[in-house]
């Protein structure tokens, strides 16, 4: 029995471990956060500094925030496993080039683009050397790269990375599966910058027709940011009635899911604001983006290129002063 073990048992740090992962797989991120600092709490005053069940669980404990939108934090935790696995194991052990996988993804959702990008060209070379280019874990890197060059608009590069990827994904695990869902949600971004918008819409479409027959809340909070994609597509396509009806069946779920005060949430209520800018109620718009504003700026600060367009919005909006009419 896990339970009698004595606190500190391996074992008993193990259990903990395969415990959070399944609660967070669930979207229960708030228990598996909790699961994880209890038993990291314990690891790290009964095992000896640098112990693997000790970064391991660090390391799931980043990932869980970066999940809860705490992405300085996540960073910061991230960091330190690297630099432990660094130390303890060199540079192309397996251990190592997770931590770097896990690091390159926080600091593309903390808008380090620049640092995301080195770091995720680090980790692709070095993963395909030491597990060769076919593994999953440097698909899964390939992916964060194709993501990471979309941001920074390298989309030449990034298409065939992107493809490849879905490709590969889909073959070997199914359309459903969280890697998949990922990288189809990733194309279809790609393919919406660079207007083959038809083809991007029929995918976001697909993927949400597909989760939503799920009864699979770890998989539908995976999909929220597809949502939010294709309320954002029909924006720009000029369609702000049925953008307008995307956001308002996701606001609901997102909240539901992430809680009112997740970054991610924030997000979607800004878009949304932005959407109902432009169906013509400024007033009420700029409200909705204020609020984003407010919970987002804490967390990313006021440089993040997210900020800076959010700000923006907000000024548009209320250049129209009291009125609702654009």
């Amino acid at each position: 029995d896990v339970a009698r073990l004595a606190p500190g048992n391996p074992t008993r740090i193990q259990s903990a471990n395969v415990a959070a992962h399944a609660l967070y797989y669930k979207g229960q991120y708030e228990q598996a956060e909790a699961l994880v600092e209890e038993r990291l709490a314990e690891a790290e005053r009964h095992l000896e500094a640098g112990h693997l069940e000790t970064s391991l669980l660090r390391a799931l404990l980043a990932v869980i925030v970066r999940q809860r939108g705490d992405l300085a934090r996540a960073v910061a935790i991230h960091e330190s496993v690297l630099a432990e696995r660094i130390d303890a194991l060199g540079p192309d052990h397996q251990q190592t080039l997770s931590a770097m996988h896990n690091l390159a993804t926080a600091l593309g959702e903390l808008g380090e683009r620049e640092r995301a990008e080195a770091m995720s060209r680090e980790t692709l070379l070095r993963r395909e050397q030491v597990l060769g280019a076919d593994h999953p874990e440097t698909v899964n890197t390939r992916n964060n790269l194709a993501a990471v060059l979309i941001q920074r608009g390298a989309l030449d590069e990034a298409e065939p990375l992107a493809r490849s990827v879905v490709e590969w994904n889909v073959a070997r695990l199914g359309p459903l599966h969280p890697n998949s869902l990922t990288a189809r949600n990733i194309l279809a971004y790609l393919l919406e910058d660079r207007g083959a918008v038809d083809e991007a819409e029929t995918l976001y479409r697909a993927i949400l027709s597909e989760v939503a027959e799920l009864d699979d809340d770890g998989l539908k909070v995976q999909v929220l940011g597809v949502a939010n994609n294709l309320g954002m597509l029909l924006l720009a396509r000029g369609r702000p009635d049925s953008a307008a009806a995307v956001f308002e069946a996701l606001l609901p779920e997102s909240e539901r899911l992430l809680g009112s005060v997740h970054p991610n949430h924030a997000i979607f209520v800004g878009n949304h604001g932005w959407c109902l800018y432009r169906l013509g109620r400024a007033r009420e718009g700029a409200e909705r983006m204020r609020a984003s504003l407010e919970s987002l700026e804490p967390v990313l600060g006021n440089e993040h290129p997210r900020i800076k367009q959010l700000v923006g919005r907000i000024a548009e909006a209320e250049s129209l002063g009291p009125g609702e009419s654009l």
